[in-house]
């Protein structure tokens, strides 16, 4: 996992859990609800952008799993002892 993930994973996960990132507002409004309004980017979510950034951050350490470990069998399916096997089939012998 790359050291910038984690180190947003754990923020979003630890740190983060009872309170709002910087230039967020939760409003309690009668009619709309619960709502969330992000003043730097100048945009409003219903969802929590605490858990909003959670499950990103799972969404990609799961993502960045699975093309380590695509990546590790590619490596072993073209390796054997270290050494790079060819992927074309040999053509047969030539009849005389």
């Amino acid at each position: 996992m790359p050291q910038v993930l984690k180190a947003t994973y754990f923020r979003v996960y630890w740190g983060l859990k009872t309170k709002l990132p910087f230039g967020w507002e939760k409003v309690e409004d009668p009619h709309y609800g619960v709502y969330y309004i992000d003043h730097v980017n100048r945009r409003t979510q219903y969802e929590n952008p605490v858990h909003t950034a959670k499950k990103q951050a799972v969404e990609l350490t799961t993502q960045e799993r699975t093309r380590s470990e695509q990546d590790s069998t590619k490596i072993s399916s073209n390796t054997v002892l270290g050494h790079e096997i060819s992927q074309s089939t040999p053509s047969p012998p030539a009849h005389e």
